[in-house]
């Protein structure tokens, strides 16, 4: 199994990567400063996603690689991830609730005066992937925070989105399950939020 991380030195990847170095994944970083990160028995390749006149070292990074997880959603990266990534590939994207005006009661506009703008560029990034014939899956993920729960709630397109947390390690065990389970949630916008989390005004820490 072959994982390239684009955008490795991010808090989700600090935990997502020893985690696939304990189950022997071969794993490729791509960024920016990728070979200044600290990880050992991984390969590094400096690069910049936005950046189209990359794209032919983005294709040759890509290429072979089972999964692709971006650590972040931008629109211009996957513009150019679309033109090199393969329909046998699975693409997986950590991005942003409100994509889909799913976040409802006090929570959605708590959400909604934070985020402001934000929003509209999820939207944008969304619609490319969408528009795409990619096997992705886009991860709306609610408020992050660190700490050691793992257990998460899936919310699919379509549903309304309440939950108001969750750790970056419950990210990565889903992140995880999906990559031990491929036909799980293709072609999927999958909400994560935190069991009990539902129903608050907004996160506990704020």
């Amino acid at each position: 199994m072959k994982v390239l991380i684009i955008g490795a030195g991010g808090q989700i990847p600090e935990i997502l990567i020893p985690r696939l170095k304990k189950e022997n994944i071969e794993i490729t970083l791509y960024g920016r400063n990728a070979s200044q990160l600290s990880y050992q028995n991984v390969t590094k390749i400096d690069g910049n996603v936005t950046n189209p006149k990359e794209i032919d070292q983005l294709c040759k990074v890509v290429e072979g690689q089972d999964f692709i997880y971006i650590n972040f959603d931008n629109e211009e990266a996957l513009k150019n991830l679309v033109k090199v990534v393969s329909t046998r590939q699975r693409i997986i994207v950590a991005a942003a609730l409100g994509v889909h005006d799913e976040v409802v009661g006090a929570f959605g506009k708590w959400n909604k005066r934070m985020m402001g703008a934000g929003i509209d560029r999820h939207k944008k990034s969304f619609a490319v992937l969408e528009g795409s014939s990619l096997n992705y899956t886009y991860l709306r993920l609610t408020w992050l925070y660190d700490g050691q729960a793992v257990d998460y709630v899936k919310s699919p397109r379509g549903e309304a989105f309440t939950g108001v947390q969750i750790s970056r390690r419950a990210v990565v065990h889903y992140i995880c399950d999906l990559i031990e389970n491929p036909k799980m949630d293709n072609y999927s916008s999958i909400g994560l939020w935190e069991p009990r989390s539902e129903g608050k005004a907004k996160p506990d820490f704020y």
